[in-house]
């Protein structure tokens, strides 16, 4: 367990490195300085998406388990989390792996901290692929865009379908899905896989039937991350003399969402974020190359601002350690 933590604290390390690096720090001051103290509000709208994530996720909980939880703690270690996700190249494996680990030794159950992780980003998953149908009900039905039939049907289409997948998969309770079935032993990989989807599903049905007033906080918390998440690029478009709706600022973070998560095995999706920026701003019609910059450097500069807070938070963690010690034959990283 040591090795694999050196190597992740050592691939994260690489990843900031090579982010850090490819920051133009004069150009970014330039553009902040023009923003000037309104970027604060950037960073309280982040701040304020992130806490309700976490709030998403603590009702992953039960109230057995969210009594012995600090909701600030958790705070910082889902930023951790989330940050370690977006700079190693396993993406969110080394993410949630992470977030397990800070918490490990805090007198939770382990099951249910396990069960936690996969519920509270199958919901998240779940919550953001809703909003992203609403966008696109906006965007086919009521956006001054002009679209042909074949591609109104497939931006409606495609979310509809892998959503319908999820509740069929995750939340239905048909008898006939292989889920349900007794346990088959299969040998390799495939057998390990079905098992543990299994766990999952199982682990899902049990929250959504037994704590289902958690589970709808949950999902309500989760979409209204997803939300004020998208407050971001409203925010910093209104600061440069582009007012946009927030519905478009939805569909926009949707988007740029969904491009980081095609490449998210480069160290924090270095060039694909300004890709998924560029495509997101031409969807609203905004096809400005100096505001694309510009939208590109202070998104970038909110990510190395909440990165130096991450940083503390992991300083925070690791000094209180002794303040928790760690459970019979487990350890912590925190």
């Amino acid at each position: 367990m040591k090795y694999i933590k050196v190597l992740l604290v050592l691939a994260v390390a690489c990843c900031l490195f090579f982010f850090i690096r490819a920051t133009d720090f004069r150009q970014t001051w330039e553009v902040l300085r023009n923003v000037g103290a309104r970027f604060i509000w950037v960073m309280v709208s982040t701040a304020v998406a992130y806490f309700l994530g976490t709030l998403g996720w603590y009702y992953c909980f039960t109230e057995k388990g969210r009594s012995s939880l600090n909701l600030f703690r958790l705070f910082m270690v889902r930023q951790i989390g989330e940050t370690v996700g977006q700079l190693n190249p396993t993406g969110v494996l080394a993410g949630e792996w992470s977030k397990v680990q800070l918490l490990k030794a805090r007198g939770i159950d382990q099951q249910e901290l396990h069960n936690s992780v996969y519920l509270s980003r199958i919901i998240m998953i779940f919550s953001q692929l809703s909003l992203l149908l609403l966008a696109m009900v906006w965007l086919v039905f009521f956006s001054a865009m002009q679209l042909t039939l074949i591609a109104r049907l497939t931006l409606l289409l495609i979310p509809l379908f892998i959503l319908l997948i999820i509740i069929s998969l995750v939340f239905c309770d048909s008898k006939n899905t292989p889920f349900n079935k007794p346990p088959v032993k299969t040998e390799g990989l495939l057998g390990k896989l079905l098992a543990e989807l299994r766990k999952v599903r199982e682990a899902i049905y049990h929250y959504r039937t037994r704590h289902l007033r958690s589970f709808l906080c949950s999902t309500c918390f989760f979409s209204l991350h997803w939300l004020v998440g998208s407050l971001e690029l409203v925010l910093l478009l209104y600061f440069l003399d582009q007012p946009i709706l927030l519905i478009q600022g939805l569909l926009m973070d949707m988007g740029i969402v969904f491009v980081k998560s095609t490449a998210s095995f480069i160290p924090g999706q270095l060039g694909i974020e300004e890709l998924g920026n560029k495509m997101a701003l031409d969807l609203v019609g905004i096809n400005s190359a100096a505001i694309w910059l510009a939208v590109s450097i202070l998104r970038r500069a909110r990510q190395l601002c909440w990165m130096g807070i991450v940083a503390l938070f992991y300083a925070v963690l690791h000094m209180s350690k002794n303040t928790y010690p760690s459970i019979k034959n487990g350890n912590s990283i925190c």
